[in-house]
């Protein structure tokens, strides 16, 4: 096996800088002089040092939250239940060969197995799920659940304001944050249905480019068309440019700094998924959103059914714990297997561009990939 640098011991101004960062992503090395109240010079050698490209993976990132609706795609969330040491191999390899899983991680709890993020072509759920069934049936899993969200999603982003360097603690209260009021609940607008007619104005080039996007938006332009280029495809500085610009008006959200789980150890990945009343679980969806947790989450909901991933400290999650309860009539806790997870980029190969969709025959959802799986037992 190949040994990784790594970062340990950070110093508190590094995990300043860092923490500051996150909140930030695209914060300028000047601004982020001032805010730590650190030399310029350090700060660069600091955010240098995390995006060293011998650490693998990169302590930092800056990604971006792709519009699925835009892509045409839906966004639902698999559990699969593995005891038996072939199931574990067998979903290991669905999930390294099906084309349109973007993210997985073992899980511990009320299942044992794998937690997987499905993005597929609107319309294909039922094909994964028959893909889940014929593997069931030959036991090649234990059971699955399927959790979808459809683009109701909320992502929060951690607070320096509320970590304190002296005790490495959050300066926040579950308590005080659940009696906050809100006066109005707003009614959930349906967006138009047009992202067909933004597909059709997408190349193998156009994807090429958000890829790269979705990957590190931090680096510059020069950097992501030399990725690019070592992919055999050439574009020049002026056509990329505007081309991303255009990429990141319609197929991005939003942007998060990513930082590897081993800087802030001190944090636990944790998975909430449950069941409540419908005007509790919107409830809660706007607070988050009107008042932000100083903590890395993901929010999604649906009707009666919640789930929310969060980074926190054994306490935070214990008084989180405690004010869910009344709210959720269903509570399954699991713990999440982040240091090995896995995470894909959009895979460009896809798409069919003369269709201008993405691929979404039986054979690629379903068969090509249960082949490869049997094959590896």
């Amino acid at each position: 096996m190949i040994k990784r640098p790594k970062l340990r011991n950070l110093k508190q101004e590094e995990l300043k800088i860092l923490m500051e960062f996150q909140e930030n992503p695209f914060i300028t090395f000047e601004e982020l002089a001032q805010k730590t109240k650190i030399s310029k010079s350090v700060v660069f050698r600091t955010i240098k040092k995390f995006e060293d490209p011998s650490l693998k993976p990169a302590y930092l990132t800056i990604v971006a939250i792709p519009n699925l609706r835009a892509l045409n795609f839906e966004n639902f969330e698999v559990f699969v239940e593995a005891e038996q040491t072939h199931q574990i191999k067998s979903i290991i390899t669905l999930c390294e060969e099906h084309p349109y899983i973007w993210y997985y991680a073992r899980c511990y709890g009320k299942i044992n197995g794998f937690s997987i993020q499905y993005r597929t072509p609107k319309g294909t759920r039922h094909q994964i799920q028959e893909l889940l069934d014929i593997l069931k049936t030959k036991n090649l899993i234990q059971n699955y659940y399927v959790l979808n969200f459809e683009e109701n999603v909320i992502y929060t982003h951690p607070q320096v304001k509320n970590w304190d360097m002296e005790t490495l603690s959050w300066n926040f209260d579950w308590n005080e944050w659940f009696l906050k009021k809100i006066e109005k609940i707003p009614i959930q607008q349906q967006q138009k249905n047009r992202e067909k007619r933004l597909l059709t104005n997408l190349k193998q080039i156009d994807l090429l480019i958000l890829k790269e996007l979705l990957r590190n938006s931090r680096r510059k332009n020069i950097e992501m068309i030399q990725c690019m280029k070592t992919n055999g495809w050439e574009i020049s500085q002026q056509q990329f440019s505007k081309k991303a610009n255009y990429l990141k008006e319609v197929f991005i959200l939003d942007y998060r700094a990513e930082i590897h789980p081993e800087t802030l150890d001190i944090l636990t990945p944790v998975l909430l998924w449950g069941r409540g009343e419908q005007e509790e679980i919107l409830k809660l969806a706007v607070k988050i959103k009107h008042f932000p947790i100083p903590f890395i989450s993901t929010f999604k909901y649906n009707k009666t059914l919640v789930y929310w991933y969060l980074h926190l400290s054994t306490f935070q999650l214990a008084e989180l714990l405690l004010n869910l309860r009344p709210i959720l009539s269903e509570i399954h806790f699991f713990f999440i297997d982040f240091p090995h997870s896995e995470k894909f980029s959009l895979e460009t190969s896809n798409f069919n561009e003369n269709q201008h969709d993405w691929i979404q025959t039986d054979q690629f959802i379903i068969y090509d990939v249960l082949e490869k799986i049997l094959k590896s037992r």
